[in-house]
């Protein structure tokens, strides 16, 4: 209980309240050092790109609405549809005192996306690691995975209130991506991208230091002769305030007497030209996560039919590969728990281009080759066991020869294909022609 404590305490107990602590006191913009760690990864998604936060929000709201099914049979393709074991069912109503089953795909999906990584630790659960009493979500910046070149992983350690807290191998499920240069880590989206959410930081760091800095006025009124007291210079600054600054004297055309001159300021064509630079960054981003732009909302981003197109694709490229995922680790690393014909499967046909999948599958179900379960298969959704002619194959008999097409009734066409069948069955036989043709 002592570590369900603390690990409550170090995802619950502490507010960041001040943007020093979220950056380390750096306001001028991370160093590509500094984003380098899962910490700045998950700050910089959360809270400094928009772009990207959206975008993995997008993701996993869509991976956390997903319904899920359970499955049960030997092989896969003989799984069919069960309910959910009743430990198993309770565990999904409430895997925590603070969180629901929404809650923990969605963060996971973002931990996922974000740093390449996220961890489950079961409470409670037997020795080897079956049946948890409950499941809480562990920060991957947190989390150091232990592990030498002999044994292999030998377990973790969680990083709470200053204490490090070793954890076994079983007490913890660990979702990652693939990372081609590292055998224990995943590969997140911005560790892939890293040069450009950099890019995106300095870039926003810069723009909130210019205006910050009185980047608004349009121009500097420079007196080349020196002003002996401060008690002139105020003089002189009251009455140019008077005649010439704020809203009522917008416009007014400045008569200088004196050695004065008047400098221009405002966005240089480099400075117009970093605007269009940082609409680029958003697209690009975007595309890091996966995500059209009409899908994240960009006005004028596609038409009507493209915005479709787009939603497709984003289900399809962005969304499923981490639902099968999830699915994948899940029934390797929890559900055995439960029965070891049992399978968790995320009901993905609302993931699918179910009418282009309907055209794909048709050709196939009319000559025979499909039955009606494989067909709900292929599209994702449960198979039904109680009807035997979910399993049959089906062949259209509406397909007739070319030479009685069109014959004008049932009757005639059945017996133009009897003579049709006898002239052929002739002909092999006798090797010419029925007599009479």
């Amino acid at each position: 209980m002592g570590l369900l404590r603390d690990i409550r305490t170090a995802v619950f107990g502490r507010k960041i309240t001040r943007i020093e602590d979220i950056f380390g006191g750096v306001l001028s913009g991370l160093t590509v050092d500094q984003l380098r760690d899962y910490e700045s990864y998950l700050r910089a998604s959360s809270k400094k790109v928009w772009a990207s936060w959206k975008s993995i929000d997008l993701k996993a709201q869509a991976c956390a609405e997903t319904k899920i099914a359970f499955m049960s049979g030997k092989t896969e393709a003989a799984q069919k549809p069960v309910e959910a074991p009743k430990e198993l069912a309770a565990l999904m109503d409430r895997p925590n005192d603070h969180e629901t089953f929404h809650d923990i795909i969605y963060k996971t999906v973002f931990h996922i996306a974000a740093t390449g990584n996220a961890y489950w630790y079961k409470n409670e659960a037997t020795v080897t690691g079956e049946r948890p009493r409950s499941i809480m979500l562990l920060n991957p910046k947190r989390v150091k995975i232990v592990c030498d070149d002999r044994r292999g992983l030998t377990g973790y350690i969680y990083k709470t209130n200053g204490k490090d807290v070793p954890l076994q191998p079983q007490e913890i499920i660990h979702f990652k991506k693939p990372h081609p240069n590292n055998d224990w880590y995943g590969l997140g989206e911005l560790e892939a991208a890293e040069t450009l959410f950099q890019e995106n930081l300095d870039r926003q760091a810069w723009s909130r230091n210019f205006w910050k800095h009185g980047a608004s006025p349009s121009g500097v009124l420079v007196m080349k002769e020196r002003v002996e007291s401060q008690t002139e210079f105020d003089k002189l600054k009251a009455r140019w305030d008077e005649q010439y600054s704020g809203v009522n004297n917008a416009g007014k055309t400045a008569i200088l007497t004196g050695d004065w001159s008047y400098q221009q300021l405002g966005l240089t064509a480099q400075e117009m030209q970093d605007i269009e630079r940082s609409k680029f960054n958003v697209e690009s981003i975007a595309c890091v996560h996966g995500v059209p732009l009409s899908v994240l909302g960009v006005k004028d981003a596609a038409n009507y039919a493209t915005a479709e197109i787009d939603g497709v694709r984003f289900r399809t490229t962005a969304v499923r590969p981490i639902l099968k995922l999830l699915e994948a680790v899940l029934n390797s690393k929890f559900m055995p728990g439960y029965g070891q014909n049992i399978r968790l499967q995320f009901c993905l046909s609302g993931l699918v281009n179910t009418g282009a999948m309907m055209e794909l599958i048709k050709a196939g179900f009319d000559r025979g080759i499909f039955t009606p379960n494989q067909c709900l298969a292929m599209l994702g959704e449960p198979t039904v066991d109680e009807d035997p002619l979910m399993d049959s194959r089906f062949i259209s008999s509406m397909y007739v020869p070319m030479e009685i097409a069109g014959a004008a009734s049932l009757d005639k066409a059945e017996a133009a294909g009897r003579a049709l069948v006898e002239k052929q069955l002739h002909s092999l036989i006798h090797g010419d022609k029925p007599k009479g043709d």
